[in-house]
């Protein structure tokens, strides 16, 4: 018997992924500044109206939330740093309910293997979405959200990560619309991440950073 792990914070209210999935485009920014926001919602402390309000006003300058985006391109063309999306979480948190109740930081500095280690026992420790950082086979870097693990057999240990990924359109079946396979394959890019829907955008990566919002 398969088994599936999520957190509690996605669910199938209020049209459950699609609520929380903020897609490139939804937002001005990048994957990085959408996987926030995304694992922000998806971790049930922020409604995905109020996580739009934050971003349709200009923020009042002296406050973290403002202070977090110095530094930050208008266009992010050279994408967010771990530590930048660790002040986003930050500057966000005065909108939550209740307020003041994260710590995000970075999980861990390792990648492969040992990050996906991390992030299994985290969420089976912790109740809240991670945000990972995906080195492309070829080039490229990438942001997206865990939200569970899943597994053929009951009991026994994750298999594949499920994530939310803001590039790409929320699922009408899941809760989740990306898998990233947990069984390496050789090479430096031994995880394959499957788009639910996008064949075609399949590909091989690396898990290399790992944001964790509490």
């Amino acid at each position: 018997m398969s088994f599936v792990k999520l957190v509690s914070g996605i669910s199938l209210q209020d049209e459950g992924a699609r609520n929380a999935c903020f897609r490139q485009g939804d937002l001005d920014g990048a994957c990085g500044i959408y996987a926030v926001t995304t694992a922000i919602v998806a971790s049930g402390s922020i409604a995905r109206k109020d996580a739009v309000s934050i971003w349709d006003e200009v923020p009042d300058g002296r406050t973290a939330f403002a202070k977090s985006m110095a530094g930050i391109s208008p266009l992010v063309q050279d994408g967010t740093t771990a530590d930048q999306l660790v002040k986003l979480v930050r500057g966000i948190d005065k909108y939550t309910r209740p307020p003041n109740q994260w710590n995000p930081h970075v999980l861990q500095r390792s990648r492969g293997r040992d990050a996906i280690k991390g992030i299994v026992e985290y969420l089976e420790k912790n109740d809240t979405p991670l945000i990972v950082g995906l080195d492309w086979q070829g080039q490229g870097a990438h942001w997206s959200v865990v939200v569970g693990y899943a597994g053929s057999t009951a009991g026994a240990k994750a298999e594949h990560l499920l994530l939310i990924d803001p590039g790409f359109e929320s699922s009408r079946v899941h809760l989740w619309n990306a898998i990233l396979d947990l069984d390496p394959k050789p090479g430096p890019k031994p995880y394959l991440y499957q788009t639910q829907g996008h064949e075609r955008h399949d590909s091989y990566c690396q898990v290399s950073q790992v944001v964790a919002i509490c």
